[in-house]
This record gives structure tokens, C-alpha cells and sequence, in this order.
């Protein structure tokens, strides 16, 4: 871990490069079946990871690599079929995690469950390595009750219901497909006191990440809330590519 910049820290660690290598690589594979082309993104991946170093931040890297691939594949969104599958199972482990937090007894409880099972999709993400999980209903629903089971190791639960109290207008910024469809029960809690929720995506396809497509299909459009996207396609936000819509409602 190294300061970049003031109050900027990097987390690069050298094993940082062969993850997106292997990223790189499972993209590739899911981008063309063209093996000359295959050869010479590969060739491309190790051009851009040229420029790894402890001063670099990895994702900016990731970013190049997944757009690289975009361009000289023609294939825009090679995920397509992870995120569809992954949308179903998310609606559908979401809905069975729904019954059960409206068993609740209390505010308190119902927002616990609804965090507990964004924790849970957050495992739904293709662009890690090593990561390995199944689109597997009845192991994410077994994982759920684990976890409300377990809960949190960090534990900061009432400063966030604390903080609750304090704001009226919630930034949501969603992840992956699949992953989104149980960020919908949170939002759906937080809709039910009153907050104003704007829920941010993608602007287009990248890696696995959420898009507007992603929104309709696991049905956030059906919710009082605003949908935006962050003006454009990176991993994350970069704040050199989002739009002046997205800054607004940040700075508002």
C-alpha cells in the first residue's frame, strides 16, 4: 500500500497483474473464438500490462483491457448471457428473501435482512479471478441464511440506521447484474421511509457490471426511484469520464 496522491491510497500488490491477465484471458474467450484474433489481443493484454507498477492503479488497467477487447472484437457485450442468467437468479432468490423480511417484526430488522441480502449478491461478479460461485438458487438462498445467521463481522449497523435519520436523499450506485436484483430489496426499504433514492448504472456494457437493460429486466424501472447512469462504461467511477448529470447529483 503506497499514497499516489494526498489522501489517495493504492492497494496494488504485485499478484494484481496476473489477476487481470486472467481477467483479460476469460474475457477474450467470451469475446471471440477466433483464435488469430485470440493471439493478438493477447498480444495487446501484455502491451497495456506493460505499464503495471505499484504507482497504477489496477482497475485503470482493467478498464483498457475490457475496452481493447470491445473494439477489436466488435463484441460490445460478451457477458450478455452471465448477466441474463444472473438477473433470473437474482429476482428469483430475491423474491424468497423478500417473504422472509416481511416476517419481520421491526424497521430495524427489515433493513438487516435487506443489507444481509445485498451481501449475498455481491458475490455475482465474472471479472475476478479465482472467484468461483454458482448460479445456483438454492445456494444463495442457504447462503442468506447463513449469513443472517452469522452477521456482520464488521459490524457498523446502527451508525448507518443513525445515519438514516440524518439524510433525505440516498446516491445508490449498483454493481453487477444479478447483484442489482438484491440491491432492490434494500432500495424498495429505503422507498418505504420516505428517502428520495437515484439509482446509478452504466452507461454502456462492461465486464458483468449493471446497465439500464440490467435495471428493466430484475424490474428496478417498477420503483419510485430515478434512474441515471454515470456517463460512462468504466469499471467503477472515473471521475474524468462521468457525466455532468451524474457530478450534479453527486455535489446536490
Amino acid at each position: 500500500m503506497r499514497k499516489k496522491e494526498k489522501n489517495v491510497l493504492l492497494w496494488t500488490k504485485p499478484s494484481c497483474a496476473s489477476c487481470m491477465l486472467n481477467i483479460g484471458y476469460s474475457a477474450l474467450k467470451k469475446s471471440s473464438k477466433d483464435r488469430k484474433l485470440q493471439y493478438q489481443c493477447m498480444e495487446e493484454i501484455f502491451s497495456i500490462l506493460k505499464d503495471f507498477s505499484n504507482d497504477v492503479f489496477p482497475v485503470d488497467l482493467s478498464i483498457k483491457i475490457f475496452r481493447m477487447l470491445q473494439n477489436s472484437t466488435n463484441n460490445i457485450d460478451p457477458y450478455e448471457k452471465e448477466k441474463k442468467l444472473s438477473n433470473k437468479l437474482g429476482k428469483t432468490v430475491s423474491e424468497s428473501i423478500k417473504l422472509d423480511i416481511n416476517n419481520s417484526n421491526s424497521f430495524s430488522e427489515r433493513i438487516n435482512k435487506a443489507i444481509i441480502g445485498t451481501i449475498v449478491g455481491n458475490i455475482i461478479d465474472f471479472s475476478t479471478a479465482q472467484h468461483k460461485f454458482n448460479l445456483d438458487v438454492k445456494e444463495f438462498e442457504d447462503l442468506y441464511s447463513q449469513n443472517l445467521e452469522t452477521g456482520f463481522k464488521i459490524n457498523d449497523f446502527e451508525e448507518f440506521i443513525s445515519l438514516l435519520d440524518k439524510i433525505e436523499t440516498i446516491l445508490y450506485l449498483l454493481d453487477n447484474a444479478g447483484e442489482i436484483a438484491f440491491d432492490k430489496l434494500l432500495i424498495d426499504e429505503l422507498l418505504a421511509i420516505g428517502k428520495t433514492v437515484i439509482v446509478v448504472l452504466k452507461e454502456g456494457p462492461i465486464a458483468n457490471d449493471a446497465t439500464l437493460e440490467d435495471a428493466h429486466q430484475v424490474g428496478l424501472d417498477t420503483l419510485d426511484v430515478e434512474l441515471i447512469t454515470t456517463g460512462s462504461n468504466a469499471l467503477g467511477v472515473m471521475f474524468n469520464e462521468v457525466s455532468k448529470d451524474f457530478i450534479q447529483k453527486l455535489e446536490s
